[in-house]
């Protein structure tokens, strides 16, 4: 059992049986006049023996423009690991809402060449509405991606880019 504090929020403790085995739990709070759950998984802790870290981009750029998101996928000590496959999703988001904007997340698929390097596009589509003339308009787009090498290992990394109406 807990309380709430003046604002609402709680926080307590628990302990998983170490007997227990990996995978799925789920934690469910009740409170007089609200109900709650949180899903979370527990897996065996391995250490990555490989990274995957996007390169900045460096070219300036806005709405409407194409961007090539790079990156180098090496083990710690330097290795390129060749021919892991690159899986991305792209998602779009801004500070404000439009109830007219509809953007559909993109998502492919690249490989690593024999440096460990990786490519792929990423579109900064503008959304359809109109803006009015002199009006600043930005957005937020989120690049996942997992990096699967061929013994099966799997690493993620995300980027953000920021494009507006603007070229930066």
């Amino acid at each position: 059992d807990v309380r709430t504090d003046r604002f609402g929020g709680f926080s307590g403790r628990f302990r998983l049986p170490s007997v227990t085995l990996t995978g799925s739990f789920v934690l469910r709070t009740q409170g007089p006049t609200w109900r709650g759950s949180l899903a979370f998984r527990v897996e065996e802790y391995k250490r990555p023996s490989f990274e995957a870290p996007a390169d900045p981009v460096r070219e300036a750029y806005a709405l409407g423009d194409t961007v090539r998101l790079t990156g180098t996928a090496r083990t710690f000590s330097g290795v390129p690991v060749a021919e892991a496959r690159v899986l991305y999703t792209v998602s779009r988001s801004s500070w404000w809402r439009l109830d007219d904007d509809f953007f559909h997340p993109q998502s492919g698929e690249a490989f690593t060449d024999a440096e460990g390097r990786f490519s792929f596009p990423v579109v900064l589509s503008a959304p359809e509405v109109q803006f009015h003339p002199g009006r600043r308009a930005c957005f937020t787009y989120q690049v996942d991606y997992r990096v699967t090498a061929p013994n099966g290992e799997t690493v993620q990394g995300s980027a953000t880019l920021s494009a507006g109406t603007r070229r930066y």
